[in-house]
């Protein structure tokens, strides 16, 4: 096979792998309860005319939501629409994985970096709502695609040095690059310290001259002053940013802190630093090893030490394979900050580097695909393409033909992925028909429930639905609006009691006409329930002011309107 005709087999190799991931996926990518009815139903109350903020409790920055209501405008609000929105969502995005590692390492590496994404991320189901097909937030997902082409047109302006060519940046590329930094910013905060450390580290490096900074500069003024006109209300303030994005209620919530300490791995820190520490000693041995072989290949004599360095490289692979991979590089990533500052701080791959180690910030412990990672990973991908393609052998430690010997390790992990997927998938074989489009549920019990809620709803009519605690997906199935400028009732965002006591209000003075109670666990927020250990004075007065319409008790789900 020569090498013209491998670099056009391995994006058809890419293009099926999406295909048998989305073939597994489509129609079960979504929970139908938690979290991914809330961009559903807000980008169809946006389309209607209602304003973020004032309107909805939303807890993101804008982008999102507008940029989902602009989609629902032109292709409609159906869930095949917003499937077709997350696929080219993780187009793009795989697209970007491909152009920036080649540039920087080559075509095996760009081939890796996306192939990791499209079989591990694209629809992953390690837990509902961790896929680009129905994610937890939009925002994420579209955040993590606006911070890739950030770095793709950074990289560009600042010029990348490859094997065959470095070319210098253009002013265009620096505005598109400002442009993407400015709307990952305004898609999640998190991507905000992504891009400022990024974008000012890339500045120190490079020496950008000061005109090119006050550009950068200029426009996320103007960007930040546009948005508090919008939402902060005329004159322009920035008391908006606090008041409904980093509300105290939220961030100091007991329920929040439980929560993103089960996310970033904190909450069980010795376990998994032992992880991350485990798999970096496992990239060594690795390392070691193709060292060993590599000296080993350029001697002559007999094979049996080869064949014996092979057999630990098997070994060692089959134990990162394991579950240690990934999570090595929550530590190597600083130890290559610090070798590539005192080393080379002109590579491309410094950049990399510091751009994973600020997106990855919240997980550094739990530096895994799963749940969080399903986005946040994506530049802990391209750091690692970079490092075993071209960082390594530029570095003498083996030559670019032993590093197709990594090509085993990465094989294995995206075929793992595809497996896994396959399995959660299959449990989704109950069909639940909805005005909006059909979706299969694993829970037969919620499928059944759900499914006749919506028939009844169908038949009854309303004139308005809440849903406590949480589940405006029914909302969005059903077409019936909820009255409440909030929609979900979890600990971190209602157990503070001044919020109660203002939901209590708001339905006194809007009068629902309909209340829905699902069942919803509540343990990775530490609570026991809604109305057990919290939200107790909304539970009763549902209790006290509605009747029981029609209920399923069912062994696992309950739903009573």
């Amino acid at each position: 096979m020569t090498l013209r005709s491998a670099r056009l087999i391995l994006p058809l190799i890419l293009a099926l792998t999406a295909i048998l991931a989305f073939s597994q996926a489509h129609e079960k990518g979504m929970d139908p309860i938690i979290d991914a009815g809330r961009d559903l139903y807000i980008a169809g109350e946006l389309e209607r005319g209602a304003t973020l903020y004032h309107d909805l409790v939303y807890y993101y920055p804008p982008a999102g939501p507008y940029v989902l209501a602009a989609f629902v405008a032109l292709f409609g609000n159906s869930l095949a629409a917003f499937e077709f929105f997350g696929v080219i969502v993780a187009l793009i995005i795989a697209i970007a994985l491909y152009v920036i590692p080649l540039r920087i390492a080559g075509h095996l590496a760009a081939f890796f970096c996306t192939l990791l994404f499209l079989s591990l991320n694209f629809t992953g189901a390690s837990t509902w709502g961790a896929n680009y097909l129905f994610p937890y937030a939009h925002g994420t997902t579209l955040g993590i695609m606006f911070l890739l082409l950030f770095v793709w047109f950074l990289l560009d302006y600042g010029g990348r040095r490859i094997p065959e060519e470095a070319i210098s940046g253009s002013r265009l590329s620096l505005s598109l690059a400002v442009l993407f930094a400015l709307l990952a910013a305004w898609s999640k905060l998190e991507y905000t310290l992504a891009v400022a450390v990024t974008f000012g580290a890339f500045a120190i490096l490079r020496r950008m001259p000061l005109r090119d900074l006050l550009l950068a500069a200029g426009a996320a003024l103007v960007s930040l002053l546009a948005l508090s006109s919008v939402f902060g209300g005329s004159p322009v303030r920035f008391g908006w940013i606090g008041e409904r994005l980093l509300t105290a209620s939220l961030l100091q919530a007991d329920a929040t802190r439980t929560f993103y300490a089960a996310v970033s791995g904190v909450s069980d820190w010795p376990r998994n630093l032992g992880l991350a520490m485990a798999g970096a000693l496992g990239v060594a041995a690795a390392c070691g090893i193709l060292f060993a072989i590599d000296r080993r290949r350029q001697r002559p004599g007999s094979d049996v030490v080869l064949v014996l360095l092979l057999f630990a490289l098997s070994v060692v692979y089959w134990f990162l394979a394991s579950g240690y991979f990934f999570r090595a590089w929550g530590a190597l990533q600083i130890l290559l900050i610090a070798a590539l500052l005192f080393r080379d701080r002109r590579n491309p791959i410094l950049i990399v580097a510091i751009l994973s180690a600020a997106t990855t910030v919240r997980i550094v412990l739990n530096l895994t695909p799963d749940w969080y990672g399903f986005a946040m990973m994506l530049p802990v991908y391209l750091l690692i393409v970079c490092v075993l393609f071209r960082l390594l052998p530029e570095w003498k430690i083996y030559g670019s033909r032993t590093a197709l010997l990594w090509l085993p390790l990465l094989l294995l992990l995206a075929l793992q992925g595809l497996m896994q997927q396959r399995e959660r998938y299959a449990l989704k074989r109950f069909a639940v028909e909805t005005p909006r489009g059909t979706f299969y549920d694993s829970n037969v019990d919620r499928a059944r429930a759900l499914s006749e809620l919506l028939v009844h709803l169908e038949g009854r009519g309303g004139r308005s639905l809440v849903v406590l605690p949480e589940g405006v997906s029914i909302n969005y199935f059903s077409g019936i609006r909820t009255p409440l400028a909030r929609y979900a009732f979890i600990p971190p965002e209602t157990a503070d009691l001044e919020v109660e006591r203002s939901t209590i209000e708001e339905m006194e003075r809007t009068e629902p006409e309909l209340v829905a109670l699902v069942s919803r666990d509540m343990s990775e927020f530490g609570s026991r329930g809604f109305g057990v250990d919290y939200n107790q004075a909304l539970h009763a007065y549902v209790a006290d002011n509605y009747v029981v319409e029609r209920a399923w008790v069912l062994r696992g789900f309950q739903l009573i309107l």
